[in-house]
């Protein structure tokens, strides 16, 4: 399209472009746009140095030119371009957009992106602050700043009118099970209410409405000078969130809590806000050292260890051997602290060996004698695995070369870790039963004596009988189930609760309430019985966006029970919600049958059901159920969007059908593979302290080996 005199520049003050950079130029502008709406970049640069050299450093021409050198990867002449641009016009958004582009450290990039939305008009945001913000807000999740990524990310989504691309990567994240719903869930800005109390604050909150939220913050900042009002912490606490201000968020969400009465929620969930702003900038650590130690004779050493029951040997470590000065090791063991039981039946947790750590043992070389790496599992536990490694290995174990720091683990996952290497025969139903019991006895017995920074080096047993300090230990719980409430509809610390003496939350009448102003982390203690057929609709659809299985299941348990899915809910949906809940084959086939006939009944394709019900009929021994499934997916399905990369794939996953095949209408014999585990199970076991949790296994971390584990327990560093 052609640029005219009348359209907006393209330096992104909102200006025409002959009040702006001059109607001379017009024709060499709509020269230069069209070469870069063609991909010539080498010809719109050349006209652009033209311009440059006849008319000096215009707006219009450095905003061009920045954008046909990112395109070309020409790094660093856009970030000169990018000062220039700033130094020509600093009241471009343009300018603001591209230093953010160009700048490597993500605090800086974020504050002229912050620039950029300030000075631009919302009738005529650029399209460059598009890219600008996504490359923010990779930057921000790339180095752990959660809070602030997804702030920007929502921003994103916005900016885009709600776009397909957009909306996708926001529930790439709300449905990620292993981020906790309080990160998820939407701050608790002010209401228009609260704003009206306070001079001045309208107009920030206007501001932070846009996406202008260092220049809100700023402006609240001044009326804190004056004006210490809650609405005014509560508002800087969530501007100071989303920009990733930690400690000066911290600060006032504590602030703000001190406003509230001390044992409601605004004040708990305000707490934890705090807790996990602080964890997130300084996160309360240990330390994992590793040891080298050199081993006489590494073919001797590698057979005591395969003779050993207490070593575990990982088969396929997964290491490349593309480097000939660096060599993988040749064999890779988990120290166990007991022998691998040869029985399974009947195992209870005291029978079950835990890693104590990693063995890596390398091959003598010609500039350096065999040796093995030992990394422990817990940070505290590396000398109890050198004890191990020398009962089992004797005088092949050497004197000590090395030993160095590798990692650091939160501490309260090192403390509550548990890192068990399950028999590989062991059944999925038992291991599941005895991780459950043991990630409750470990938070009941072990928290509440941890001495933990964010409670001022104390443990929860002694800040307790300080009622004015309680308010950290009830936060923390908070963090504790919110992260569960994304996994388990029956997770619950109110039984550690009771036993610390603090108040245990109260269920929530939904009547006459408005269900949007209950934030998404309360929304599992609403009572589902209580609610309007409206409310149930609304509780199941937030639950289901966020993935906060515990609500969902209470809501789709309400509805199977009317036996009416409210409007903008399927009776599908509901039930096929419960399926993992349920706690038996039987419950969950019976589920899904129901699920495909509610699907039939309300037009829709049963495909997702029937696909969901296939593998647990192969489970089961159900070969002719599975057979018809096959067949109806074959040969009503097929075409359907996702439907057969699905279908074959899990065929070929369970052996069912060799790879490569997969036409329509092949007629797949069916029978039940020999001992075939769940395929639907997905290794969902809880075992606190492995790597999930950032408190890593040494096996998984080897070989991705399953056998220890991995934990569901997100804790607050």
């Amino acid at each position: 399209m052609a640029l005219e005199p009348n359209d907006f520049c393209p330096c992104g003050v909102g200006n025409k472009v002959k009040f702006c950079c001059s109607a001379d130029i017009v024709r060499d502008l709509d020269k230069v746009t069209r070469s870069i709406e063609g991909n010539q970049y080498a010809a719109a640069l050349t006209t652009l140095s033209t311009l440059e050299e006849s008319h000096g450093p215009l707006s219009s021409v450095l905003a061009l030119k920045g954008i046909a050198l990112l395109a070309t990867s020409q790094f660093e002449k856009a970030k000169e371009n990018a000062d220039h641009f700033l130094e020509a016009d600093p009241e471009s958004p343009v300018a603001w957009a591209q230093a953010a582009l160009g700048e490597e450290d993500t605090r800086e990039a974020m504050i002229q992106l912050q620039r950029a939305f300030e000075k631009s008009k919302m009738e005529s945001i650029p399209q460059l602050l598009v890219p600008a913000l996504q490359r923010v807000t990779d930057s921000l999740f790339s180095e752990g700043q959660m809070f602030s990524g997804f702030a920007h990310l929502t921003l994103q989504s916005a900016l885009l009118g709600n776009q397909e691309a957009g909306m996708m990567r926001v529930l790439q994240f709300t449905q990620n099970q292993n981020i906790p719903l309080i990160i998820k869930q939407q701050l608790p800005l002010p209401s228009d209410e609260e704003v009206a109390t306070v001079d001045g604050l309208e107009e920030a909150m206007s501001w932070g409405k846009r996406g202008v939220w260092l220049g809100a913050l700023e402006k609240i900042r001044t009326l804190i000078e004056s004006d210490d009002a809650p609405v005014l912490r509560k508002a800087a606490a969530c501007l100071c969130t989303y920009l990733g201000e930690c400690e000066e968020g911290a600060t006032h969400w504590r602030n703000y809590a001190a406003s509230c009465d001390q044992d409601s929620d605004e004040a708990i969930e305000s707490e934890a806000y705090a807790q996990m702003l602080e964890n997130q900038d300084t996160p309360d650590t240990r330390a994992i050292e590793k040891v080298t130690l050199t081993i006489e004779n590494a073919d001797a050493f590698n057979e005591q260890c395969i003779a050993s029951r207490q070593l575990h040997a990982i088969n396929d470590p997964g290491f490349a051997n593309d480097d000939p000065d660096n060599p993988p090791p040749r064999s890779v063991f988990v120290i166990l602290d007991k022998d691998m039981p040869t029985e399974v039946e009947g195992l209870t947790k005291a029978d079950v060996p835990l890693s104590l750590g990693t063995i890596y043992l390398f091959g003598k070389q010609t500039d350096r004698d065999a040796r093995i790496d030992i990394v422990p599992s817990k940070a505290k536990g590396l000398q109890e695995a050198i004890d191990a490694v020398s009962s089992v290995a004797g005088d092949l174990v050497g004197a000590e070369e090395t030993r160095e720091e590798v990692t650091n683990v939160p501490t309260i996952a090192d403390e509550l870790s548990w890192n068990p290497v399950w028999p590989r025969e062991m059944n999925p139903a038992d291991i599941e039963a005895i991780a459950g019991d043991v990630q409750m006895e470990l938070i009941n017995e072990r928290f509440p004596a941890m001495e933990l920074r964010a409670f001022g080096g104390k443990s929860a047993n002694e800040i307790v009988l300080d009622f004015d300090q309680r308010i950290k230990v009830q936060a923390m719980l908070l963090i504790f189930e919110s992260n569960m409430q994304c996994r388990d509809s029956s997770f619950t610390l109110d039984s550690l609760r009771d036993t610390l003496g603090i108040p245990i939350p109260e269920a929530i009448d939904p009547t006459d309430v408005d269900i949007s102003d209950i934030p998404d982390i309360r929304m599992s203690r609403l009572d589902v019985t209580k609610m309007t057929a409206e409310q149930l609709s609304q509780t199941f659809s937030r639950a289901s966006f966020v993935n906060s299985y515990k609500t969902t299941v209470n809501a789709s348990q309400e509805i199977v029970n009317r036996d009416e899915a409210p409007e903008g809910v399927s009776m599908a949906d509901a039930l096929g919600a419960l399926v993992d809940n349920a706690e038996t084959d039987e419950e969950r086939l019976e589920l899904l049958s129901k699920a495909v006939s509610a699907c039939e009944t309300d037009g829709r394709s049963p495909a997702p059901w029937l696909l969901r019900e296939l593998p647990l009929r192969l489970m089961t021994g159900d070969s002719a159920r599975a057979s018809e499934i096959i067949s109806t997916l074959e040969t009503k399905h097929i075409n359907e969007p996702g439907i057969s990369q699905q279908l074959y794939g899990m065929l070929m996953q369970m052996g069912i059908m060799p790879p490569g095949m997969g036409a329509p209408g092949g007629g797949v014999s069916i029978g039940p593979p020999p001992g075939m585990g769940d395929p639907t199970a997905g290794g969902g076991v809880w075992t606190p302290g492995s790597a999930e949790a950032d408190a890593p296994s040494a096996a998984d971390d080897a070989s991705g080996d399953s056998d220890g584990g991995g934990s569901k327990l997100w804790i607050p560093d």
